[in-house]
């Protein structure tokens, strides 16, 4: 018993440390849905006497502790300490802010809200990937004076994964934008689409109603297929003959196999309910039959937001994709309601640069329609292009529009990369400033450039980045962008991107690609870090840089995913996996590549 007080009189209770870190922050610059990275900034404590390091936990939004990020962060006696997180994590499902607790040998601070130690909340940074496909104005009869009365239609996206909401803002008549009128939710809509190796033999058109088809006549074994899409939906099976059994259709939850034509089960009809749901088609490898067939009548593609506002505050209204706080504003769309009559509609289509006035008959607004999307049923009645609020942006996303002079060109063999010819690619361009025509052609800058954009892309190698072509930005554009900044000169770089060969495995490695490319468009913290990274890489790589004032900037333009079909089907020859050299042009004004 005495020994049993000695030994409990000599030993040491634990003692944690008493002062807390001032402060922790923490911004997400992964624009993935779900998914965070970036940089943790924590304060020190203002007395660390008792502090060897600090640590970094997720906590639940009841304030409870969940599991740690990262390592442990040494107290080295500065002020401001970072935890870089190297990969982007997903949260634990209950995970609602990050805590920074100060710790030592002997134990830590409890990691819990409301108490003595800081919190960064974990809010999802994420960029929109599409935007809206038309917005219908209808306006009614108000006999106020000055009124706005009626309804704007939209016609959602192909896929709202990315989208919360789409803000609907004034268009003042000197191309700003003005207040906001209101938003429409985002309902997580997704039209069909199919994925799977025999997606292509299975014919798919589009009802004058707007319905989907889907037909598969006498098949072969081994077979699958999957088309995914969001409900509510209808579906009507007005053929079915398949090997009973084993090869099946499944509708959601409801699963078709056999000969059902000559039964009183035709037409078969299942409902689907709201949300993502899919319909799979498999055979196994022996015994076929006659096929199938069905129509998808889908709901919830078109969203309504009445308007009813007793002041007019521009021409028209601006459209834009949102997710949170964060816009695709090369993804907006304009309505002009200046020629409408309160008794007429007007439209705007994405990516359509035809205008039209409500006065033209319904044939022309037809043939409008037809020309945009044959498949896709739609009014028409005003159709204008979208105006930028900033000159450097507008001028980014409409590059084809001002004159530029190829200075170098690559060599480009007629076949297609491993990669590209089973994954495909993305196509993009940017501008540099401070560049010239003798500078930029030389091969250490081009390594440079394929360099840097390789190193702020998910899944990119050197290798895989191709420089297409480069061009001097002639005085219409460099005017354009030294609204922004002034440059003496500026150039322009066409790229292909591929991922690697591993990265290419997954679904997802050039969706991941070109939204990093849409978020460098952005302008914010990515493309300050790209642009840090391109002046290093261009002074690392030893070539004699024209003087400036101030450091090379790059802006980003419109980003392009081809398919290797679509690529396989082009007239122009495309790049290959592996370097080259390149040929440099000089004395003639060439067209943009295609």
């Amino acid at each position: 018993a005495k020994n049993a007080l000695e030994a409990a009189w000599a030993l040491k209770p634990p003692r944690p440390p008493v002062h807390a870190p001032q402060g922790i922050v923490f911004e997400d610059t992964d624009s993935r849905i779900g998914v965070y990275g970036g940089v943790v900034t924590i304060t020190a404590a203002a007395d660390e006497s008792d502090i060897e390091y600090y640590r970094v936990y997720m906590v639940s939004g009841a304030g409870f502790q969940l599991e740690s990020l990262g390592d442990p962060i040494p107290a080295t006696g500065e002020l401001e300490l970072t935890l870089d997180l190297n990969s982007s994590f997903v949260p634990s499902q209950y995970a609602r802010s990050l805590v920074a607790v100060s710790g030592n040998s002997s134990g830590e601070m409890p990691a819990r809200l409301h108490g003595l130690v800081p919190h960064a909340d974990l809010v999802d940074y994420a960029v929109p990937l599409l935007g809206p496909k038309s917005a219908v104005w209808r306006g009614k009869r108000d006999n106020r004076p000055g009124c706005v009365n009626g309804s704007l239609i939209l016609r959602r996206a192909a896929d709202e994964a990315s989208i919360s909401e789409y803000h609907v803002y004034w268009r003042t008549a000197n191309g700003t934008r003005g207040p906001l009128v209101g938003s429409i939710a985002g309902a997580g809509f997704l039209e069909p689409g199919c994925k799977g190796p025999s997606c292509a033999l299975i014919d798919q058109s589009r009802t004058r109603d707007g319905d989907y088809v889907y037909e598969r006549g006498a098949y072969e074994n081994n077979e699958n297929a999957k088309i995914t899409a969001s409900g509510p939906a209808r579906v009507e099976v007005t053929f079915f003959d398949t090997e009973d059994y084993y090869d099946t259709l499944t509708l959601g939850d409801v699963e078709l196999s056999g000969n059902l034509t000559d039964t009183s089960l035709m037409p078969r009809i299942v409902e689907l309910p709201k949300g993502r749901f899919s319909i799979e088609w498999s055979s196994d490898e022996s015994v076929t039959a006659n096929g199938w067939s069905f129509q998808l009548e889908q709901s919830g593609a078109v969203a309504e937001l009445a308007v009813d506002v007793p002041e007019v505050l521009g021409i028209g209204f601006e459209v834009v994709p949102a997710y949170g706080a964060e816009e695709l504003v090369s993804a907006a769309i304009f309505v002009d309601i200046t020629h409408s009559s309160s008794s007429e509609v007007a439209t705007a289509l994405a990516g359509d640069k035809r205008r039209l006035t409500a006065s033209e008959p319904p044939s022309v607004m037809q043939d409008a329609a037809s020309a945009h999307d044959a498949e896709e049923p739609l009014l028409l009645a005003e159709v204008k292009p979208k105006q930028e609020k900033e000159a450097w942006l507008r001028q980014t996303r409409s590059n084809s529009a001002s004159p530029t002079r190829v200075v170098w060109s690559e060599n480009r063999p007629a076949q297609l990369s491993e990669v590209a010819a089973r994954w495909g690619l993305v196509r993009s361009s940017f501008t540099v400033s401070g560049l010239d025509e003798i500078v930029c052609v030389q091969p250490s800058i081009r390594a440079a450039l394929s360099q840097v954009v390789a190193a702020q892309l998910p899944g990119v190698k050197d290798t895989g980045v191709r420089l297409r072509s480069i061009s001097v930005v002639l005085v219409k554009e460099t005017e354009a962008i030294a609204s922004r900044e002034q440059h003496s000169s500026i150039v322009k770089v066409d790229v292909e991107i591929e991922p690697s060969v591993a990265a290419a495995q997954t679904a997802t490695a050039l969706d991941r690609i070109e939204a990093q490319l849409i978020l460098l468009a952005g302008g914010r913290q990515a493309a300050r870090r790209f642009d840090t990274a391109l002046n290093e890489g261009l002074m690392a790589s030893g070539a004699p840089l024209p003087s400036q004032a101030g450091p090379r900037r790059a802006v980003f333009g419109t980003v392009q995913q081809l398919s290797p079909k679509m690529l396989a089907a082009a007239t122009v020859p495309v790049r290959p996996a592996a370097g080259g050299g390149g040929r440099r042009l000089r004395g003639a004004v060439f067209p943009e590549f295609v």
